[in-house]
């Protein structure tokens, strides 16, 4: 597991974000795109302010969506014919008065939504964890990383504890991700944390989300052309109480999910497949279309290790590599939770393959 950094350090950075941040609810006839040099510049005028705001690859493609064009098209169109893309959305702008909400960190926009996101954002998540972690000791964060898409915090609850044949300890836990510039939901994963490798097992298929998405902010602003979200009151506590529900029972997970994924860690930990193990890594790195690296890597790893069973295969898809960014590590966390979920149905598949 990549560990990332300390909350202290993800406090700091969302902090000096946020005094970066803005957020405005425009009607988008006061919004125009320029190009000039090959440089986009989004600008947005009403009776009493101007801005002037550069544009991020994930605003672009939030825009892309909103004008009904498939993204590859409008990156080509972006490339190729700038002055045919600024025409594009400059006819859209004008075509409605609908407020929409134009999230900006550093003059830059990041991030392009409707009227009715909710604005519940990763500061808000931290607070609610560093009380929980606070108050409840069984509770431990394992590891957390803020990258520029998501926030990540891996959590383990040590009163949930399974005992391997092998002696080696077994958590129950989750995994929260949540992000600000509308690229995911806030998402609350199950996930085994096994103590010796420090490997994470997430179950993808049994997630829980809450959707940022709230009652419609401007129908209360009528004949205004601008107004600063960030001066909007939003209550949370509603929201917060249903955070905290569901990091308990996502910890607890379903029973029968719980139980199965425990029975097949411990046959997994039985199977030793000596030389074989080579077969599984092609088999797994084929299925789920491993990077040359990453199965580079998943070799090394086990040719490093005098662990040779199919558990120490799925644990080292999840080991520590400083060079691989989070999200990416995170996503090989929960294929590694998938094939241990579908133990023995993928070595049948194995098996069948190999003999024809």
């Amino acid at each position: 597991m990549k560990q990332g950094k300390t909350l202290k350090e993800i406090m700091s950075i969302l902090k000096a974000q946020r005094a970066g941040r803005k957020d405005l609810l425009v009607k988008t006839d006061c919004v125009r795109l320029t190009v000039v040099d090959g440089k986009e510049l989004l600008n947005i005028t009403t009776a009493k302010e101007s801005f002037n705001f550069a544009i991020s690859a994930n605003a672009h493609k939030q825009l892309a969506e909103w004008i009904k064009l498939p993204s590859k098209y409008y990156d080509s169109v972006r490339r190729e014919k700038p002055q045919l893309l600024e025409n594009l959305l400059n006819a859209w702008f004008a075509r409605s008065d609908q407020y929409k909400l134009f999230r900006m960190q550093d003059n830059t926009l990041t991030a392009f939504f409707n009227d009715c996101y909710l604005r519940y954002d990763n500061m808000d998540l931290l607070d609610v964890v560093s009380i929980l972690l606070e108050g409840q000791r069984t509770l431990q964060l394992v590891s957390a990383d803020l990258t520029p898409e998501r926030m990540y915090l891996k959590i383990i609850d040590r009163n949930y504890k399974e005992v391997l044949k092998n002696g080696d300890c077994i958590y129950a836990g989750l995994v929260i991700s949540n992000s600000e510039i509308g690229v995911d939901t806030l998402k609350f994963e199950p996930m085994f944390y096994k103590a010796k490798t420090k490997s994470c097992y997430i179950f993808r298929d049994y997630a829980k989300r809450i959707y940022h998405t709230d009652k419609q902010v401007s129908k209360n602003c009528v004949d205004q052309e601008l107004i600063d979200y960030d001066s909007i009151a939003m209550n949370f506590e509603p929201l917060q109480e249903s955070i905290v529900d569901i990091i308990a029972d996502t910890i607890k997970a379903q029973p029968a999910v719980k139980t199965m994924a425990l029975i097949k860690v411990d046959d997994a930990a039985n199977m030793d497949l000596h030389s074989d193990y080579l077969r599984s890594v092609d088999s797994i790195s084929t299925t789920y279309r491993l990077s040359t690296q990453e199965k580079a890597q998943l070799y090394l790893n086990m040719a490093n290790s005098q662990d040779k069973s199919y558990l120490a295969i799925i644990s080292a898809l999840s080991d520590r590599n400083a060079a691989m960014d989070y999200t990416r590590a995170t996503e090989l966390e929960r294929i590694a939770g998938t094939i241990l979920l579908g133990f023995r149905q993928d070595i049948s598949k194995e098996s069948e393959c190999h003999a024809c």
